[in-house]
């Protein structure tokens, strides 16, 4: 690890003293550097912008400037450096004078190596001091911001919500940010879970970043951003901008996040006719858009047409009735395999990024398809079971939100696997050793992006058979098994910590408030909110 050396001037008329000095310690062994040597109070002071010593010893008695002269003008121009003279006159005077100009130490020549080293112990300290301060004072500043652009970010997204607008108008209209005749800009990551770990999944400070990012790239302070509470992966940018404004700074978002992430960006810019008082209907016409954007890794830019009407987008179903019905013959013949390749391959899922499907076309087409799954497999079944398949569907949708094909795949392999069952593979002991050394690696890292392809490969078990292995030793599907073990967690800092809800989702490995709310609500039977509620109304 590198330490921080810290810069020594030292400043003497004689030579041989000068360097006497230079030897008299191993300074670099004490993480410090000896500058070279000054001869006078003159070149001191022509030297210290410069180089930026952090510790200064000046004899007293030099020509030109003298030592107590020097130290009046440094502590003036360079208050942060450290000083202590020494001098041969055992004198009150310059004792006094060099104390009252501010050095922390004063030695007699010749200087002795202890008392020398004591002295610069004590410069250390200080300079060590002083940084913990500053770092202390940086640390609450830093959590002044945070809360307040947390507060920002709170007020603003309830005016997302028409209901919750017409209530909060009053709030935004007085303020000194209202613009008439502007524009929302939506920019949705994809996949936020890539930031949460480099953040150490403090939400806060993602979401300050990021928002900060976004405004040294816009340039522009006049222009208000803030993040969605309830969708911590939408960040929202209100401002006055003409269209040529909106399109540089589209571009430059993603040119800037290209270097940041490997996650997809869109950006989607409402009509130019929205005031502060009718944010949410410009955020539900970014969200209509956003659903018609290309599926796939490419970021997109999506700027509103003024005079399209939502009847007026098209809209392919790629799930026709007779595919419908290939697909039941299948399911009911349990036969897993066919299933996958008729979906990905005759219904084209597979390859709706080269086909040019929209967002919105992948995500009907995988939910008509799970509910048809569901529907023949789950008629008579237990609350339990579908209230199971209630959940994978969730988890369906949000892997259609990432834009991701490879992790949808896994997730409809896995449901398949799961829901048409095929029992002609062997079990083996070393498999099973696998599944229960994934088991505990799940327990230990549940808050990280997992998935089942990287867990069968770090186990080394081919995917299915691993989805299959894993429910078998379980009694859960591998993805609900670590929402549950996020759910517990979740608990945990309900309990025994203060903080908000949002944060804790985050802290669990969610970038979707919405989303935990509904795998909470899920396997709780209760809200987030109203589970706290029960827990502080028990301890009061």
């Amino acid at each position: 690890m590198h330490v921080k050396s810290y810069k020594v001037l030292f400043a003497d008329d004689e030579y041989w003293t000068r360097e006497k000095m230079a030897r008299i310690i191993p300074w670099e062994k004490y993480s410090l550097e000896f500058l070279k040597p000054a001869s006078d109070g003159e070149e001191v002071l022509e030297r210290l912008s410069e180089e930026k010593p952090d510790i200064l010893i000046t004899d007293i008695n030099m020509p030109y400037v003298n030592g107590v002269e020097l130290l009046k003008k440094v502590h003036t121009e360079y208050p942060e450096l450290i000083t202590f003279v020494i001098s041969g006159y055992d004198d009150f005077e310059y004792v006094r004078d060099s104390f009252l100009s501010g050095t922390i130490h004063y030695l007699m020549k010749p200087v002795g190596k202890i008392d020398l080293i004591n002295a610069l112990s004590k410069a250390l300290e200080l300079i060590s001091q002083r940084q913990s301060k500053k770092e202390e004072e940086l640390q609450k500043q830093q959590e002044l911001q945070r809360a307040s652009s947390f507060i920002k970010d709170r007020e603003f997204s309830q005016l997302l919500d028409p209901k919750a607008a017409s209530s909060s108008a009053g709030f935004v209209l007085n303020s000194h940010m209202e613009f008439a005749g502007g524009t929302l800009i939506l920019v949705k990551i994809h996949r936020l879970q890539e930031f949460m770990q480099l953040y150490d999944y403090d939400m806060n400070l993602l979401s300050f970043s990021v928002k900060k990012r976004l405004q040294e790239v816009s340039g522009n302070p006049e222009v208000l951003i803030f993040n969605h509470i309830y969708r911590s992966n939408e960040f929202l940018i209100a401002g006055e901008l003409g269209i040529s404004e909106v399109c540089k700074l589209a571009q430059d978002i993603i040119r800037d996040f290209e270097n940041a992430t490997v996650s997809p960006i869109t950006i989607v810019a409402s009509s130019h006719c929205f005031s502060m008082g009718n944010l949410a209907e410009a955020y539900v016409q970014d969200v209509s858009n956003l659903m018609q954007r290309s599926f796939g890794q490419q970021s997109a830019f999506i700027q509103a047409e003024e005079n399209t009407s939502d009847e007026e987008k098209s809209f392919i179903n790629h799930l026709q009735d007779m595919q419908i019905k290939e697909l039941q013959g299948y399911i009911r013949i349990q036969s897993p395999s066919a299933v996958k390749k008729y979906l990905y391959e005759n219904v084209g899922l597979k390859q709706c990024e080269s086909d040019g499907w929209t967002y919105l076309e992948v995500r009907q087409t995988v939910r008509r398809f799970l509910n048809l799954l569901f529907e023949e497999k789950t008629e008579g079944a237990e609350t339990a079971k579908i209230m199971e398949t209630q959940s994978m569907l969730e988890m369906a949708d949000k892997a259609v939100d990432s834009m991701d094909m490879k992790l949808l795949e896994e997730i409809l392999d896995e449901v398949i696997d799961v829901f048409v069952e095929n029992n002609q593979q062997t079990d083996s002991d070393s498999i099973k050793s696998g599944i229960q050394k994934a088991v505990i690696y799940i327990d230990e890292h549940f808050e990280e992006n997992l998935s089942l392809s990287s867990l069968s490969a770090q186990f080394h078990v081919e995917s299915s058979y691993f989805s299959k292995m894993f429910r078998k030793e379980t009694g859960e599907n591998l993805m609900l098994y670590i929402c549950r073990k996020r759910m517990e967690k979740a608990i945990e800092y309900m309990r025994n910590t203060e903080r908000s809800l949002t944060e804790i989702a985050f802290m669990v490995g969610y970038d979707d408030y919405t989303y935990f709310n509904k795998v909470f609500r899920k396997m709780m039977s209760i809200s987030p909110r109203e589970f706290r509620n029960q827990l502080e109304d028990q301890k009061s």
